[in-house]
């Protein structure tokens, strides 16, 4: 696996891979134990916290999530950035069974990102992170985790992000209550941009509060499609 110029990830014969953050972009993160050493692992055998190491052993992001599309083989990357697969190619991967380390006053963003979607991340960590006022990225990673609670996915999402939201309505641990509560909160929203849209008229910010009342719309579709596969037994 290499990089160049431009950060574009190569792996395998040296195909275009997908755009990565390179090494001095600001991930940092350190650990008091020794690390273990690498393996190599094909695409079936990624696993979710798996850090992506390059040919120096260089340290490229922490899986969480793979997908194949039109046969193409890809791995998710922390910071959103994803890594393709060539053919029959492998990838050197390192795995560790102690959580990374999160701190909430660290100023490596992507870094602690990393650490809460961890899958062996304390749920205390989850719980802290569920009470703090935060960026969006590290709430969908607590409302992800599944060592989630339904009461950490319930504090969570009541995030502002619709994304966050979304996610929660996903999550086969959140409470009936917390599906309830997003449904009304964004029937409610919805409302109120329609209402904003009659009395405001034809302006400049008209499309973009039929954008938002589309988002809340299909939130609280969303939400009410959920509790209605609960009550089904679906």
């Amino acid at each position: 696996m290499s990089i160049d110029n431009s950060g574009n990830l190569h792996a395998g014969d040296g195909k275009f891979a997908g755009h990565i953050r390179t090494a001095d972009s600001g991930v940092t993160l350190t650990m008091e134990r020794p690390l273990p050493g690498p393996i190599d692992v094909r695409f079936g055998d990624v696993r979710h916290g798996d850090e992506i190491l390059g040919d120096a052993g260089e340290s490229y992001g922490f899986t969480i999530g793979t997908s194949v599309t039109d046969g193409v083989e890809r791995v998710l990357l922390h910071d959103g950035s994803r890594v393709r697969l060539d053919e029959n190619a492998t990838l050197t991967v390192r795995r560790r069974t102690e959580p990374l380390p999160f701190d909430a006053d660290s100023h490596d963003y992507w870094g602690q990102v990393a650490a809460l979607r961890d899958p062996n991340q304390d749920v205390a960590v989850l719980e802290q992170v569920s009470k703090l006022v935060c960026e969006d990225d590290w709430m969908l990673a607590v409302v992800q985790h599944g060592k989630a609670t339904p009461e950490i996915i319930d504090r969570a999402a009541r995030h502002n992000s619709l994304v966050v939201r979304s996610a929660a309505i996903d999550n086969p641990n959140t409470w009936t209550s917390t599906l309830v509560r997003i449904r009304g909160e964004a029937e409610d929203s919805a409302a109120e941009e329609q209402r904003l849209i009659k009395a405001e008229g034809i302006n400049p910010n008209t499309v973009y509060r039929q954008q938002t009342l589309m988002a809340y719309q299909s939130l609280a579709g969303d939400a009410a499609d959920r509790l209605a596969r609960l009550r089904d037994g679906r």
